[in-house]
C-alpha cells in the first residue's frame, strides 16, 4: 500500500500543480470584491483576537 500510495499523491499533486498554474489572478478584481464585501474579513480578525 505504501507505494501505491506514494505514486497517487505524486500524481495528485502533479495534476494540481498544473492545473493551478493555468489560473490567472486579476488583482484589481480581488481589491473590488473584498471592497464590495468587507466582512469576509471579520473571521480571520477574530481568529487574530
Amino acid at each position: 500500500m505504501g507505494v501505491t500510495l506514494e505514486q497517487h499523491t505524486l500524481l495528485v499533486y502533479d495534476a494540481c500543480t498544473r492545473g493551478f498554474n493555468k489560473l490567472d489572478v486579476n488583482p484589481a478584481r480581488l481589491l473590488t470584491d473584498l471592497d464590495d464585501t468587507w466582512t469576509i474579513l471579520v473571521e480571520p480578525i477574530q481568529s487574530v483576537m
